[in-house]
């Protein structure tokens, strides 16, 4: 069975589990880190806008990705996968 399949046999979901909170501690450290370099980034033109555009291509590859699972799994709709509809 592929990774990218709908299915797929697997434990129960746990709410707020290690997972959950491994991902919530990594997010966390990454905004403390970009606040606590707050400064040296906007002061330097060139990483600003590297980060900036980073960070857009980041959630640009993100959605498509999401979306593309979706298609491949047969489960897309416009009333639920796209927004304001």
């Amino acid at each position: 069975m592929s990774l990218f399949s709908y299915s797929q046999p697997s434990p129960d979901f746990v709410l707020f589990g290690p997972a959950h909170l491994a991902v919530f501690g990594v997010l966390i450290l990454v905004c403390v880190i970009i606040a606590v370099f707050r400064r040296a980034i906007r002061s330097r033109p060139t990483v600003d806008a590297s980060f900036r555009y980073v960070l857009v291509s980041l959630f640009v590859l993100l959605e498509a990705v999401y979306q593309m699972w979706y298609v491949v799994n047969g489960v897309w709709g416009a009333h639920f996968a796209l927004p304001f509809i």
